[in-house]
């Protein structure tokens, strides 16, 4: 930390202002890069919602069918032109971690533990999520039923 507050004063002395307004520059701009991620997330959280009934395969990638894991792969790709890794493992150990409850729209929750998990979904906030769940149901909307923990997409 006595690093970055010397790098920032340096910078801050070569370009003529004050250490403040630089570090308030920067907060904003980090702050500004959590809210585009966030609301990138959002989007692939909605677009996830076309899919609604598409059939459960397991191994499925693609809207002709999708597993749990290939369903978020899809989604975060053509929605956020984000590339996740294909498995739900992988996936879990892709995402920035977060606690289930402050989970927001277009978070990732897991069943599992980290880096071992057995299923993945998309949060839509309110409690909600979609998932592909299995050859029953598809892909479908549920209330939060105690995912072991959450992750957010970079």
């Amino acid at each position: 930390m006595k690093k970055l507050r010397t790098l920032i004063l340096s910078v801050a002395v070569v370009l003529g202002i004050s250490a403040t307004t630089l570090t308030n520059v920067a907060t904003t701009a980090s702050a500004s890069q959590f809210n585009n991620s966030q609301a990138r997330n959002a989007q692939a959280a909605n677009y996830g919602r076309r899919f609604m009934g598409v059939r459960y395969v397991w191994g499925g990638t693609t809207p002709r069918g999708f597993d749990c894991s290939g369903f978020v792969q899809y989604v975060f790709k053509n929605a956020a032109n984000k590339n996740l890794p294909r498995t739900a493992q992988q996936q879990s150990l892709a995402v920035q971690p977060i606690s289930v409850r402050d989970a927001k729209a277009g978070d990732l929750l897991f069943w599992g533990s980290r880096g071992h998990v057995y299923h993945v979904a998309i949060s839509l906030g309110n409690g909600n999520f979609i998932h592909a769940m299995n050859p029953r149901f598809g892909v479908n909307i549920n209330r939060m039923s105690a995912p072991t923990f959450a992750g957010r997409v970079k």
